[in-house]
């Protein structure tokens, strides 16, 4: 009897559950079709901005814990007499990031570092393979390097940036450069260690990335001479895949203004994206620093990249980096634990009031665990789910900025 009464009760659970989960699959896909109806006449798509708050994040070797580094690289620059000093004149604001560069095998400048320790800049040493090219000549780079421990300073150094242009395989890349941090932490006293690769290789960018355990910071690398291209969406992507492994420095930023094969100003094109990639740094807060190069080489068959050559593009850039809150010096301190964010573009619904974020950045960023009581609802095939909800079933806290178009996770 008691076995008879159980099934009877465990049928009417069953057909119970069956019921409402099919009325509930009915009613996603009636909210669908009145979703789509109304997006007719209502723009219920919207990108914003997520940025996700991390309070567990270990600081890395002289990263700010706000703001960021200015640099530029000078040297080759006659126009302004080699001088960063006077770079800072011209621009209006301090940049703590003296740069050069160097084969393996030569000695470090003496003049250029001493230049830094009176002015009390940071030098930031871009490093390629020796006058052979070969990438496991090791004693060159040794050499190298004991010229730099010579001057007891602290440093930022580049190791071989953009392996891919410069035809070296990721098999011979990556052993190579874990060897060169090794060998910058035995010798060097007090350097950080930055890997860079060109912004446009992102797609394979990890092939060649050697670990975070073999780097400090990441590098972007772009030189601009096509604004047709999709610079932005470039350096998006490559933050995006990068931001949660170390901080982030434009190792190498230049923007042409002159051509020299087509022999024609774009001094418009220049500007404008001179403002769309600085104005990009507020958003992106795990970038903490940008280098520019500051040249006109045409003596050497390359473009004028200076912004200094032109008034139009030398107060865009004053303008801009005025907004910046820059580091003035570097940040010398015990790694420490304390709060960044990451930065992601998604789109989000609005309906009925309420916000709703694609399936697809939870499942990547939060876990597939955060969703699995949360209200979701279908629109043009694609889940989103109720911000309100993972707010009040989860331990994340969700504020939202309509107005500004942007969601903090905490």
């Amino acid at each position: 009897m008691k076995r008879i009464f159980f099934t009877f009760i465990l049928i009417v659970l069953l057909s119970y559950l069956f019921f409402y989960s099919g009325l509930f699959e009915r009613s996603i896909k009636t909210l669908e079709s009145t979703l789509a109806e109304k997006d007719k006449t209502d723009n219920m798509v919207d990108d914003y901005v997520l940025m996700v708050e991390d309070n567990q994040y270990n600081y890395n070797f002289f990263e700010p814990t706000e703001g960021l580094y200015l640099g530029a690289y000078v040297l080759s620059n006659r126009y302004i007499n080699h001088s960063i000093e006077e770079f800072d004149l011209l621009t209006g604001k301090h940049h703590q990031l003296n740069l050069t560069y160097i084969k393996a095998g030569q000695a470090i400048d003496k003049d250029f570092i001493l230049n830094c320790i009176a002015e009390l800049r940071t030098p930031y040493i871009i490093i390629y393979p020796s006058l052979t090219g070969d990438v496991n000549d090791y004693d060159d780079l040794i050499t190298t390097l004991k010229s730099i421990s010579a001057y007891e300073v602290p440093v930022f150094i580049s190791i071989y940036p953009s392996p891919i242009e410069n035809g070296v395989a990721a098999e011979n890349y990556i052993p190579y450069f874990r060897t060169s941090y090794q060998l910058i932490q035995e010798i060097i006293e007090s350097a950080a260690v930055v890997w860079s690769i060109n912004v446009e290789n992102y797609s394979f960018a990890m092939d060649f990335y050697p670990g975070d355990q073999y780097v400090d910071w990441i590098g972007m690398n772009l030189r601009l001479h096509d604004y047709n291209n999709n610079y932005l969406e470039d350096i998006i992507s490559f933050y995006e895949i990068f931001q949660d492994h170390k901080p982030l420095i434009f190792n190498e930023l230049a923007i042409s203004h002159y051509s020299n094969t087509l022999h024609q100003y774009s001094i418009e094109e220049a500007t404008d994206a001179l403002e769309a990639i600085y104005s990009l740094i507020p958003s992106y807060p795990r970038i903490k620093g940008i280098n520019y190069l500051n040249v006109n080489v045409t003596d050497q068959l390359d473009d004028v990249y200076s912004v200094t050559e032109d008034q139009n593009l030398l107060v865009a850039y004053r303008d801009l980096i005025a907004n910046l809150k820059n580091v003035s010096t570097l940040c010398e301190r015990d790694l420490t634990k304390g709060t960044t964010h990451y930065t992601y573009f998604t789109e989000i619904l609005d309906y009925n009031d309420e916000l709703y974020m694609t399936e697809n950045y939870i499942l990547q960023s939060l876990g597939s665990s955060v969703i699995q009581d949360v209200m979701k609802v279908l629109f043009n095939s694609k889940v989103f789910y109720s911000t309100k909800d993972i707010d009040r079933l989860t331990d994340y806290s969700i504020i939202e900025d309509r107005e500004s178009k942007i969601i903090l996770i905490k």
